[in-house]
């Protein structure tokens, strides 16, 4: 049992790889000499930590421009390779009033 305790002890660290900070800013329009303003862009501010090699979960806030008073914000992902496929996703949450959800998976092939 103490081998065990030990085995998980000196584990645990090798899981979680460390928290970290990100922000994420997103801008929509139409034409490309019309971006409008920073206040009109989504901003999101997150903490995150990455769980062993190839999943991550993320927490925290957005808004407009650098006002994280919009809602809670939230997302979880992963990415593996199998031979020359690599496989990635996320599923991507907001809160304003109710919890809305995006998942987005990517499959990508490489010849060489």
């Amino acid at each position: 049992m103490k081998k065990l305790v030990l085995l998980a002890a000196l584990a645990s660290p090798l899981a979680f790889a460390g928290p970290y900070i990100e922000y994420k800013n997103n801008v929509s329009f139409q034409d490309f000499d019309n971006l409008g303003s920073f206040d009109e862009t989504k901003g999101t501010l997150r903490v995150g930590t990455s769980i062993g090699k190839n999943f991550y979960v993320e927490y925290g806030r957005f808004g407009n421009g650098l006002d994280f008073d919009t809602g809670d914000s939230a997302e979880a992902g992963y990415k593996f390779s199998v031979g020359n496929f690599k496989v990635k996703g996320k599923v991507e949450s907001s809160k304003v009033d109710e919890w809305n959800h995006k998942l987005e998976t990517e499959v990508r092939y490489t010849f060489w």
